[in-house]
């Protein structure tokens, strides 16, 4: 293992001469280095550096100097501490969960822990990954501080505390919230449309959208389900997988039971219609542009927000609800149609009490007929 020095410009020494640190080469004197490295930078910039006193930055490599230092930013921290952990995590850790924070803190533009919680409630990310990447903060933090890269844990451990995040009343109440038809309708439309695809079109999307509208499942479950899951003759579908695209793997479906969706009339006629010609029985009905499993982030992303949020700003439907909602939707027309509580909880995947507690009366505005 090397040691770190820092090269001198040229403008500084002909020779461009070296000032040797005295650190070993690792990950957290790298972030260490890229400190004095930047308070040397800021020295030539005032035009206070002196030839003479080039050792001074040695000496602020030593832990005492530290807190003279202007404080790492946290995603070079976190590159550091990713790096660290590579060492005793399984390489599909790092890539599907140390990557996913990376790019987190970049979306969101966090340079220092003090606006770390604020910035990642700014985006539009659940509250789950909200607190987990806060948590996965406070464990670098505690890194950092063992390896003398920061110098005040307690205040930035209280700064990334997450216990009191909590869901607000009105965030609980919109995630049961239902489309009207005819806000299913403009969003279908606008789909199949490309209305709203300035890159790529979001037609290919139309199906999957149209089936999440129209089946009652889970966004997970309508990404996993393959055409051998699908009975023509019989007439039914059987949900039996769901696919995450987190660990990019198949796993059983929310309740770990299989359950049958009968289908008849249009539904049965659109899907015969939508099957590929020489499709095989373990192909998706919903891949990706690319043939790949559909990843469900990157729908939200490019497709459903753009068109979602784009409607509801122009006032063509009421409100931005997230896609999970198409599922509510489906529930609450079906309960309007005049199906079963019991027949609506069998082939969407819920116990009666929950259809009856959650869905049956949720409507947008309560209207009292004349009696």
């Amino acid at each position: 293992m090397g040691t770190l020095r820092i090269r001198l410009p040229r403008t500084i020494s002909i020779n461009r001469a070296t000032i040797p640190l005295g650190l070993p080469d690792t990950p957290a004197n790298r972030v260490l280095g890229d400190r004095i490295l930047r308070q040397l930078q800021l020295d030539l910039d005032n035009h206070t550096f002196q030839w003479a006193d080039r050792h001074k930055y040695r000496h602020l490599a030593q832990p005492r100097q530290l807190h003279t230092l202007t404080p790492p930013k946290v995603i070079d921290l976190w590159k550091c501490y990713t790096q660290a952990q590579q060492t005793h995590l399984e390489a599909s850790t790092i890539r599907k969960d140390y990557q996913a924070i990376h790019h987190r803190l970049l979306k969101a533009q966090i340079t220092d822990f003090s606006t770390a919680k604020l910035k990642l409630l700014q985006v539009p990310y659940s509250l789950e990954i909200v607190k987990r990447t806060l948590s996965q903060l406070q464990a670098m933090a505690k890194w950092a501080a063992k390896q003398n890269l920061i110098s005040n844990l307690p205040e930035i451990l209280d700064t990334l505390d997450h216990t009191e995040i909590r869901k607000t009343k009105g965030s609980q109440n919109k995630t049961r919230l239902a489309f009207t038809k005819q806000e299913q309708l403009t969003i279908l439309r606008a789909i199949q449309s490309n209305r709203f695809s300035p890159r790529q079109a979001h037609s290919h999307y139309y199906n999957y959208v149209y089936f999440l509208f129209n089946f009652g499942c889970r966004p997970s479950e309508a990404v996993g389900i393959q055409w051998q899951d699908i009975d023509f003759q019989q007439g039914k579908i059987t949900f039996q997988r769901s696919y995450s695209a987190v660990t990019r793997q198949e796993k059983s479906i929310k309740t770990h039971t299989n359950r049958i969706f009968p289908l008849t009339g249009s539904r049965l006629a659109w899907l015969q219609s939508i099957q590929p010609a020489h499709a095989q029985p373990s192909d998706r009905l919903f891949p990706s542009p690319t043939g790949l499993p559909l990843t469900h982030a990157n729908f939200l992303r490019d497709i459903w927000q753009p068109v979602v949020k784009t409607l509801a700003a122009l006032g063509e439907i009421e409100s931005y609800l997230p896609p999970n909602n198409t599922r509510h939707t489906f529930i609450t027309q079906a309960l309007a149609s005049g199906m079963d509580e019991e027949d609506v909880a069998q082939i969407c995947g819920n116990s009666d009490r929950t259809i009856r507690n959650h869905y049956k009366a949720r409507k947008r505005q309560i209207q009292v007929k004349d009696f």
